[in-house]
């Protein structure tokens, strides 16, 4: 009962810690409500009482092999991939835990008259479950992150805070609300370079652990677990002499690699998010050099309990260095992976029609901007301003092809070499180049490439025009995905409320419009003279961008 038994030794340290207490600390009555509040947490709340069977299941299960073969899939899915498979994990978790609480309360107050009932019940409540975390999915990162930030303060200095109570009333509860606090910040601002640091390690953990289990069964040695204890032991002896207590640290340990990695600290943040493990291996390597394989010293002392687990070093020195190394690795690599997402620029990526006036020829009339419409403050394509369950700015790459993100959709459809029509795309002052494009061939908008495309941008939050239409995503799927050879030209002239263009094939005709209110059009040089007084007219194309840079030389 490795959890329960956890909590039950920190609630006796309050509780020692109160008898011990000065007389005149028990006026204030701090003291005492700490105890009261573990007292009735650990007494009385119903979810210690479920932890409490769990942890009994987990260590008297005749399952313990089932239970380290599904330990080492999980690890090796967390260290493969976790921030990415994040999503899918919690919303297990979140259905197993259900199914298994159901099946509990069936079975102690009798609620299914019979096994298929009991079955259905669970499956319905299993379903029910994962379609609600699924749908609210980042309030569920919000409960994940204060849970483990309340835990967290709770497992660390629990006994010297009661001492703080006397003197600053309220210090132990205001104490745990701020862990829960930090817990929800870090789970919602940090959620995915503390995902691509915590998973390496808990995944890496767990492989360990599961590996070292399953060939205990066939190999007795003192390298490994004992073939006849459960799972859960096997597990906590890699903890170290604290146990559930060292959690927190390899947390900090995390939360401080995921901290260098944004300070472009790589290396750095690796060798931090593995410092416990590998102090808890050194601790080992300390008590095995000084103790004999009885767990006495020479002189016939105690080993330091302080330093290895007691008559386990060897498990516990071979368990922590290969945990050491898968986890270096795997956390390289997640964060590597991390690394070359997309930079973040801290702005939006402007996408306008009135588009690269440094493009103008400069025998066109340059005219100020008049259009009420047309805002040229922060306009986007990109998602929206807060990434889905952030509470941080999330800024748009610098162009299209990293908007993608070759972790999600990019490495799927799109390769360096796709279009050149891509690496132009992004042209000037971070506007993206985009058209009115005329759709010919209806099927290539409704290929299973278009439409992930467009599934993609909802799953990141989708796009914001400050105009109507779709014409930016048709434009960058296009860039992204269709051949450029597959483009044709209209050559035909055409003209809007700021852009103009007659085109070289059409040399007899030049852009005019009657005033800097009134839209370009396009009209033979006869007519010129036939205008109103004061029209404008411009040869060539007014703020366009030029076919070679979509088209390429002709």
């Amino acid at each position: 009962m490795v959890i329960f038994n956890s909590y039950a030794t920190n609630y006796q340290r309050v509780k020692s810690t109160i008898t011990k207490a000065r007389p005149n600390l028990k006026l204030h009555g701090v003291p005492q409500d700490v105890y009261r509040f573990h007292q009735q947490l650990l007494e009385t709340s119903p979810f210690l009482r479920y932890v409490k069977h769990f942890d009994r299941w987990l260590s008297e299960s005749p399952y313990q092999a089932s239970i380290a073969v599904g330990a080492l899939l999980c690890g090796g899915l967390c260290s493969w991939n976790g921030p990415k498979l994040w999503e899918l994990i919690v919303i297990t978790c979140f259905s197993l835990s259900a199914v298994w609480l159901v099946r509990f309360e069936a079975e102690r107050r009798q609620l299914a008259p019979n096994w298929l009932a009991e079955i259905l019940l669970m499956a319905v409540t299993g379903c029910t479950v994962a379609l609600s975390v699924h749908s609210g999915f980042e309030g569920s990162q919000v409960l994940i992150g204060s849970v483990l930030g309340f835990l967290a303060a709770v497992y660390c200095g629990v006994a010297n805070l009661t001492q703080a109570a006397g003197f600053l009333h309220g210090m132990t509860l205001t104490w745990y609300l701020t862990g829960s606090a930090f817990g929800v910040w870090v789970f919602t601002a940090w959620r995915q370079p503390l995902l691509a640091t915590l998973a390496p390690l808990s995944g890496s953990y767990l492989v360990v652990v599961g590996l070292g289990f399953l060939m205990a069964k066939g190999f007795h040695s003192s390298l490994l677990p004992r073939h006849d204890e459960p799972w859960s032991s096997a597990a906590l002896v890699l903890l170290g002499p604290l146990g559930l207590h060292s959690l927190p640290w390899h947390g900090a340990c995390a939360l401080l690699a995921a901290s260098l990695h944004r300070c472009r600290r790589q290396i750095f943040a690796v060798l931090v998010l593995v410092a416990y493990v590998i102090l808890v291996a050194l601790g080992a390597l300390v008590a095995g050099l000084d103790c004999k394989s009885d767990g006495k010293r020479s002189d016939g002392t105690d080993c330091p309990q302080a330093l290895a687990v007691p008559g386990k070093w060897q498990w516990q020195l071979l368990g922590c260095s290969l945990w050491a190394v898968l986890a270096a690795w795997s956390g390289y690599r997640q964060l590597s992976a991390l690394k070359n997402a997309p930079r973040r620029s801290g702005r939006y990526m402007p996408v306008d029609e009135d588009i690269l006036e440094s493009q103008v020829p400069p025998a066109a009339t340059r005219l100020p901007q008049p259009d009420p419409y047309v805002t040229r403050l922060p306009q986007g394509y990109g998602p929206q301003m807060y990434q889905p369950g952030g509470l941080y700015k999330y800024d748009v790459p610098k162009e299209p092809a990293e908007y993608c993100g070759k972790d999600r959709f990019h490495s799927d459809y799109v390769s360096d070499k796709s279009s050149a029509l891509l690496g132009v795309l992004p042209v000037v002052h971070r506007a993206s180049g985009q058209n009115d494009i005329e759709i010919t061939k209806l099927s290539w908008f409704q290929s299973p490439k278009y439409q992930d495309f467009f599934t993609f941008l909802d799953s990141v939050g989708g796009f914001w025009l400050y105009r109507w239409g779709d014409h930016a995503v048709r434009t960058i799927a296009i860039a992204l995905f269709l051949d450029p050879t597959k483009l044709m030209r209209m050559r035909v002239p055409y003209g809007h409320q700021n852009t103009c263009r007659c085109g070289d094939e059409n040399v007899e005709q030049v852009c005019v419009r009657s005033s800097s209110f009134d839209w370009w059009r396009c009209i033979h040089q006869a007519e010129v003279k036939d205008l109103p007084a004061g029209s404008i007219v411009a040869t060539g194309d007014v703020e366009t961008v030029k076919e070679e840079i979509l088209f390429g030389e002709s």
